[in-house]
């Protein structure tokens, strides 16, 4: 593969976490291929989503899980990543009435996985086979907390499409808390389950871990919203994403200075997850610790995996002739300061340091 030379050049990321991968990673990613295979996705879009490589980011994210279970989260993923296209680029992409009808249904599933369905929709077989693959090993309080999760990825794209149809680039706060569930952030609360551990709930619940884990999910949002820009330029879409949003509210910015601030304010709270995993971990339990820690793992696997899956290296995402983006790391933050940023929407994160 070559780098395209107008290849969008990203500033570097700021990014400590040493990376790590399963050592099934190769047989997991077969393995989910399998399982795609077992459901009519066409040939169109199986070659694009076996293409995402869903199940190296995976293998990244909880590097010493137990291979069944991550096997089951990597399933998850390539579902995820399917719905994801289909949401940016299908008939609800800007129809949020058409959208909720879909998210009921997948609703459903989640609450009822074994009840009989009229439809021939692929993504609700295979769904159901997630959700029941699930219940085999989640304990109920983990159940609650994935599908929570889940409908709020849902929620937060409902939104998404709602500024999409009404033609409406949201302030930078308002994309800030709506990206927050979009990411489909409830690829975190997977991790106990693949681990085989289990956090209390009341401290899942705590507003000092509830800060940690939004503050990720926006860190991994704003990385793949930088990752992906380059493709959505390549295709002409205006889509919303950091840059975009950054661009529309200050006119006067050149691409690069929007993509400097974007990259400022993800390193900004970058710093902070990293001084909350900080003080968590002095008192952490053993589920806590490998929560944080996998986390962590996953900050660095988004990256790992964006800047090489063909997903986000060319517009068509299949094709490895040309790559779209380039990138390097780097080893200090280019916005250190440790001092809560003017977005109501994240300020709450830094009043939980030393609590």
């Amino acid at each position: 593969m070559t780098v395209d030379p107008d290849a969008f050049g990203l500033p570097g990321f700021y990014c400590p976490f040493e990376a790590a991968i399963h050592p099934q990673a190769d047989a997991i990613e077969q393995r989910a291929i399998a399982w795609i295979d077992q459901f009519a996705f066409g040939d169109k879009d199986r070659a694009r989503l076996i293409a995402t490589a869903s199940a190296e980011v995976i293998a990244r994210f909880s590097p010493n899980a137990i291979t069944e279970r991550i096997q089951a989260v990597a399933n998850m993923t390539y579902w995820a990543l399917a719905f994801d296209d289909m949401c940016d680029e299908g008939p609800v992409s800007t129809c949020v009435r058409d959208f909720a009808v879909l998210a009921a249904r997948y609703q459903r599933v989640l609450d009822l996985p074994d009840a009989r369905t009229l439809d021939d929709d692929p993504y609700v077989g295979a769904l159901q086979d997630i959700v029941r693959t699930f219940r085999q090993w989640a304990t109920p309080a983990q159940m609650m907390c994935w599908t929570g999760g889940f409908r709020a990825w849902l929620l937060g794209v409902a939104q998404q499409i709602s500024y999409a149809e009404r033609g409406i680039m949201p302030s930078l706060d308002a994309y800030l808390a709506m990206r927050i569930y979009s990411v489909a952030g409830q690829d975190l609360m997977m991790i106990e389950m693949a681990n085989g551990v289990e956090v209390p709930l009341e401290i899942m619940s705590s507003r000092k871990v509830r800060a940690l884990v939004e503050s990720a999910n926006l860190v991994m949002a704003l990385d793949n919203d930088l990752i992906s820009y380059a493709r959505e330029r390549e295709q002409n879409h205006s889509e919303m994403n950091i840059i975009n949003v950054l661009l529309h509210e200050n006119p006067r910015y050149s691409l690069q200075e929007a993509v400097s601030v974007a990259v400022a304010l993800r390193d900004r709270i970058l710093t902070l997850f990293m001084k909350l995993g900080d003080q968590l971990m002095l008192t952490a339990d053993e589920g806590l610790r490998v929560y944080v820690l996998d986390i962590a793992h996953g900050i660095r696997a988004v990256i790992e995996w964006g800047l090489k899956a063909l997903r986000y290296l060319n517009a068509a995402g299949l094709a490895p002739e040309r790559n779209l983006i380039s990138s390097h790391y780097l080893k200090e933050p280019s916005d250190p300061r440790t001092e809560p940023p003017s977005l109501a929407s994240v300020s709450w994160w830094w009043e939980q340091l030393g609590r």
